[in-house]
């Protein structure tokens, strides 16, 4: 069911109801809590820690991925695609949970999935996937070879008549992180309604930017001067600064363009940090 008003973003830029499709596949807003325990672990005396509960974000499954999907798969139903085509590492939790919300939707995933290293998380992962019914391609791990394989299944599908939708890595496309432009307006809702004051800055991994760079972007819409700090947990060629400001400005456009009331902003280098340190 759509019910894409209840979405702060739609409520806010009610243009975009009528341009951006949107199906609403997670159970949303999540909570926020205050972590008290670990206040006190690191002696914060003067500092307050809150979590924003995305692990809550779905069901069957929760996850950062959850927001991204609601733009990403509507836009496939939207436009009439009958499978989508993502990737991601062996374990991937981005193409499982492309997996889980494709199949109500009557969408088939295929999932190009490069080497990680044997876990139970992995396996876990791969057989959830399969049990959706997602059909798995091993690619191998050097990039030329890892496309080369990609572009010979791209081109049997459409020899096919079977063209899938594509859907990046980490659903980290201009379109995706739109669902984080939401979570951003989503928490400037729950400060104004007393959860949790305003925070100083918003940590989150950075494995494809888009979580990060769309909670940047949303800032800039809901008016809050917070810092996003953003922790690399892939390689320095899937995270960095000007990626970051290349998917902001893309993302951006692509809101104006679907309603002229969402402004242009510049990149806010100030309130961005890129931690390469973990």
């Amino acid at each position: 069911m759509d019910t894409q008003s209840v979405r702060p973003l739609f409520k806010q830029y009610p243009g975009l109801r009528h341009t951006l499709p949107h199906l609403a596949l997670g159970a949303l807003p999540t909570p926020v809590e205050r972590l008290d325990k670990m206040e006190e672990t690191l002696n914060a005396c003067d500092t307050e820690l809150h979590i924003k509960r995305d692990d809550l974000s779905g069901n069957p499954y929760g996850g950062n991925k959850v927001r991204k999907l609601e733009f990403l798969l509507a836009h496939a139903v939207a436009h009439g695609y009958k499978e989508v085509l993502t990737f991601g590492a062996a374990g991937s939790n981005h193409a499982l949970a492309t997996a889980l919300y494709a199949k109500p939707l009557g969408l088939r995933c295929i999932s190009m999935l490069v080497p990680q290293p044997n876990s139970h998380g992995l396996r876990k992962n791969l057989l959830l996937s399969l049990h959706a019914g997602a059909e798995l391609h091993y690619a191998p791990g050097m990039v030329p070879t890892a496309f080369a394989t990609i572009k010979q299944l791209c081109v049997h599908k459409i020899r096919a008549g079977k063209l899938p939708y594509m859907i990046p890595p980490g659903g980290s496309s201009p379109l995706g992180l739109i669902g984080f432009v939401n979570a951003a307006l989503e928490l400037r809702d729950q400060i104004e309604a007393g959860m949790l004051p305003e925070p100083d800055s918003i940590y989150a991994a950075s494995g494809t930017m888009g979580t990060v760079v769309g909670l940047l972007l949303g800032l800039q819409a809901a008016g809050l001067p917070t810092q996003v700090v953003a922790v690399r947990v892939t390689a320095a060629q899937f995270t960095s600064m000007k990626k970051a400001e290349r998917l902001f400005r893309d993302a951006n456009a692509l809101l104006h363009k679907a309603d002229s009331a969402f402004p242009l902003f510049p990149f806010p280098h100030t309130d961005f940090i890129l931690e390469h340190d973990f």
